[in-house]
């Protein structure tokens, strides 16, 4: 009988990671950031009258807490530190901290999901929570930029890229445990050649892609169909 599993069921760490700085170049003025209105999950508007799927909440510029989210990243721009989690930047703001419009020139290595990717010409831009962001291969960082030209007509073809999961069936009769062990051991291998792993926080999803490629590949060549 095949044997359904979804990505990560085998796979069951819990480490955390420590907040990482990030300085970048001084950030040029921003555009009037007009405040947002909370965007829930489901279908909403998005650049280019395209509708897009949203699986995260995002709070207006504006909006204040009285404690940063837990593991969150300092970014620090020109003399300016900004604290970043999910998709929010944010500043001190007297006793609490407000939500600000993203610093142009900003750093940050992970983005929350419900974005949506598009190339213009060689480059990789994503755009998430009303901001655009480049993707710097060199540095495994998405950095803050103003809307790129040619980005409505791109995005209007985009679709939102979300992690997705691996349908595993064993093809020579594996036992529960036999594909079990073979999908940790396939996960192991696909983390380290991709440098995404789905079981810490704040991964880059730019590789997710290359995850998953690695983790399909490495399960077929022990004998299952991945879908």
């Amino acid at each position: 009988m095949k044997l359904l599993y979804s990505i990560g069921a085998l796979v069951v760490i819990a480490l955390s990671m420590s907040s990482i700085g990030v300085s970048a170049a001084p950030a040029q003025q921003h555009k009037e950031h007009r405040a947002q209105p909370t965007q829930k999950a489901g279908t909403v508007k998005n650049r280019g009258n395209v509708e897009r799927r949203r699986v995260t909440y995002f709070h207006p510029v504006g909006h204040r807490v009285t404690a940063l989210p837990k593991r969150y990243t300092r970014v620090t721009v020109g003399r300016k530190d900004y604290f970043y989690h999910g998709g929010h930047f944010y500043r001190p703001n007297r006793s609490a901290y407000m939500i600000v419009a993203a610093p142009f020139g900003a750093r940050v290595r992970s983005l929350p999901a419900g974005y949506v990717s598009f190339g213009i010409g060689t480059r990789r831009y994503f755009y998430v929570n009303t901001t655009f962001y480049l993707w710097d291969r060199d540095r495994d960082e998405y950095v803050v930029v103003e809307e790129p030209d040619g980005a409505a007509e791109a995005m209007a073809t985009a679709e939102p890229e979300e992690p997705t999961r691996l349908f595993v069936y064993p093809n020579a009769g594996q036992s529960e445990e036999q594909t079990g062990r073979d999908r940790y051991e396939c996960h192991l291998w696909a983390a380290e050649e991709s440098g995404y792993d789905p079981t810490y926080p704040d991964q880059p999803l730019a590789h997710l892609t290359d995850y998953n490629r690695a983790i399909g590949a490495c399960l077929e060549g022990r004998g299952y169909t991945v879908k």
